[in-house]
């Protein structure tokens, strides 16, 4: 099976977790080119919705604002898949839509208070050291988050290529 560049994964980082994942099943064996099959992947959205949120708050008298702040993501990607007879260029399956989805914790990085507190002690100490989950701004943890979705992405791909008796038709 022959994986080509994947539309909307600029990086490869999609394409390199399918490789492996096909490979890994067992049933196909992944070339650069030359195979029976062609796997045509199309990355049609990747978005983030807020599912998490918080209550903002006055950082000079510690004061809850009315206002909320979200502080978790939902990471959903869409990808459209086709396998196509190399030879041929006939369609053996889909075009079929799959998703895969991450969810990740971030930390207003416009809040000191999100980001630090005072100890009983009376020293400022910073949360981040303390790992309680927020451990990036929005967009860090955004970005870190690509590995874990394209994995679920790429899991979901290769469960319905793998399941569907593709031999019989190329």
């Amino acid at each position: 099976m022959s994986i080509p560049y994947i539309q909307g994964d600029p990086a490869g980082l999609l394409n390199n977790t399918l490789v492996e994942m096909i490979s890994r099943s067992g049933k196909y064996q992944c070339v650069q080119k030359g195979g029976d099959l062609l796997l045509q992947v199309i990355l049609l959205s990747d978005v983030n919705d807020k599912i998490g949120f918080q209550y903002d708050r006055d950082n000079t008298v510690s004061r809850r604002e009315r206002n909320i702040i979200g502080i978790e993501n939902r990471r959903t990607a869409t990808a459209q898949v086709s396998v196509y007879n190399a030879h041929t260029e006939e369609l053996v399956l889909g075009p079929f839509e799959v998703k895969g989805f991450s969810e990740y914790d971030y930390f207003d990085s416009g809040s000191p208070r999100d980001m630090s507190f005072v100890s009983p002690g009376g020293k400022n100490e910073s949360i981040i050291r303390f790992s309680l989950g927020q451990l990036d701004s929005v967009e860090g943890a955004h970005d870190t988050t690509s590995n874990a979705l394209y994995n679920d992405l790429s899991q979901k791909i290769t469960r319905a290529i793998v399941y569907k008796d593709l031999a019989e038709k190329s």
